[in-house]
């Protein structure tokens, strides 16, 4: 509709008079008011409770002709028009450049602009309320339902990375400690905001209220998308480089994109004209922050009380007592999971201890004097796990033999 007149009338912000407000569309988004046409009001003008109707009495001047080759014929009674309407939920405003909501409803028409045509004291035409439609007007064509799904998938996208992608990654990462899959998660959030900043410029080059990329919620927007893309980068290097420093900057970024992006969000509302749909993003707030903070506490709660329950329960391989990292041998795990003994913490596979053998004759000489020596293997059961055979060889002087006492970790 480049190059289009609009004659725009709408509600005054108290809902009894009209606002007229003539534009001029430049291409396929909102158009600009324009000063240059001169509109006189005529009795008439104003709103009709009974009817429910609106009705802009008027006479144009300087409407004949308008800038990029617009021109209209005063003697056709065919003149060709298009109208366009709604949506519904319009307040009313006495501002003759009030934003506008994409049109619900359009089409096109014939106009008589002959009937039109006031006469020479200046009254404007007579026109039937009750035959608006039709009294001097043919209908060609007209459709409805139409909608902005460019903002509306905008809306849908950074809701859906801000509430529930982003909050889902952070409580992968604090509750199951799966980094992993937190780094997928937060890397699918990233993916779909730049989708998401993609419509909003796209839909900015749409309405007067956002061309000029100065409104509180595109700046905030750009400051956001420029903390994620640092504070991804900030992952990687922590991950993939193992390098800690960057883990503090990395972690208290995260959380400041997903709060000021929820915050955000109130704002895009208002600025898309649409402040009812705050409520809804009202709920998901208070549906979202006690669950994250009941999930916490679970883990905090959860975590106490297996540290009461003693080092075995935290760590499941460690051994009590044990050093650090200490983990037992397989044949001092227990055929269910746990160690032979007293301690059953560890939850390994069992496996049959190596072989314990003694040499044949007995004695306690462990070289022969010359021969060979035969060696049985014994029941693993019949040996004590807490004791073992220690042969002392002492070059020429014979052998001796003896038993001590060893730590688990050397049986």
């Amino acid at each position: 509709m480049r190059g289009a007149l609009v004659l725009l009338m709408y509600p005054n912000s108290r809902g009894d008079n009209t606002t007229f407000s003539p534009r001029l569309s430049t291409g396929n988004t909102e158009p600009e008011f324009y000063p240059d046409l001169h509109v006189d009001s005529l009795p008439g003008t104003g709103f009709d409770e009974g009817t429910g109707v609106y009705t802009l009495a008027a006479v144009c001047r300087n409407c004949r002709i308008w800038p990029e080759g617009g021109r209209i014929d005063v003697e056709s009674s065919a003149q060709k028009c298009i109208f366009a309407a709604g949506p519904v939920g319009f307040d009313g405003s006495d501002d003759v450049r009030a934003p506008l909501r994409y049109h619900a409803e359009y089409g096109s028409f014939t106009i008589n602009l002959v009937a039109a045509s006031g006469s020479s004291t200046g009254a404007a035409p007579a026109i039937s309320v009750a035959n608006a439609t039709t009294d001097g007007a043919a209908l060609l064509r007209a459709a409805s339902g139409k909608r902005d799904w460019a903002s509306t998938l905008h809306a849908i996208l950074m809701i859906w990375a801000f509430f529930a992608i982003m909050p889902l990654g952070f409580l992968i990462l604090r509750m199951g400690q799966k980094v992993s899959w937190h780094g997928i998660s937060q890397g699918a959030a990233f993916v779909v905001v730049l989708v998401g900043v993609g419509l909003g410029f796209y839909i900015s080059t749409l309405y007067n209220r956002s061309k000029s990329f100065n409104h509180p919620h595109q700046i905030l927007g750009m400051v956001v998308l420029g903390f994620l893309v640092i504070k991804s980068g900030l992952g990687y290097f922590h991950q993939r480089r193992d390098d800690p420093k960057f883990a503090p900057y990395h972690v208290w970024i995260g959380r400041l994109v997903i709060v000021v992006g929820i915050i955000n969000g109130f704002m895009g509302f208002p600025f898309a004209l649409a402040p009812r749909y705050n409520y809804i993003l009202a709920g998901l707030v208070l549906a979202l922050v006690p669950l994250v903070c009941c999930l916490l506490a679970w883990k905090v709660v959860f975590r106490k009380r297996g540290n009461r329950l003693g080092p075995a329960s935290a760590n499941p391989g460690q051994q009590e007592g044990a050093p650090p990292g200490y983990d037992p041998e397989p044949w001092r795990r227990s055929e269910h999971g746990g160690t032979s003994g007293d301690d059953l913490s560890y939850a390994g596979t069992y496996q049959p201890p190596p072989p314990r053998y003694y040499r044949e004759g007995g004695g306690d000489s462990f070289l022969g004097a010359g021969g060979d020596i035969t060696l049985h293997q014994l029941d693993p059961k019949a040996i004590s796990l807490q004791e073992r055979t220690v042969y002392h060889i002492e070059e020429g002087s014979g052998t001796s033999s003896g038993r001590e006492q060893v730590p688990h970790q050397y049986l």
